[in-house]
């Protein structure tokens, strides 16, 4: 299962979804998970960072970056 930023907002943290400023979505992403961990920083190598989306099969979490 895919969680978006959307996802979150809307089925989560039971939010209206405002599609205008993507930077603000990172903001819903705070309340449920800690960003300044290390899955979720910037990497070394290739400077993938995380853009608002997990994937998860209930028990592990995979952070997707792009």
């Amino acid at each position: 299962m895919f969680i978006d930023s959307k996802i979150l907002c809307q089925n989560i943290l039971q939010r209206s979804w405002n599609n205008d400023d993507e930077l603000f979505h990172l903001d819903y992403w705070y309340e449920v998970v800690y960003l300044n961990s290390k899955a979720f920083m910037l990497q070394k190598e290739g400077n993938f960072t995380f853009r608002g989306m997990i994937s998860t099969d209930g028990v592990g979490v995979t952070v997707l970056k792009s």
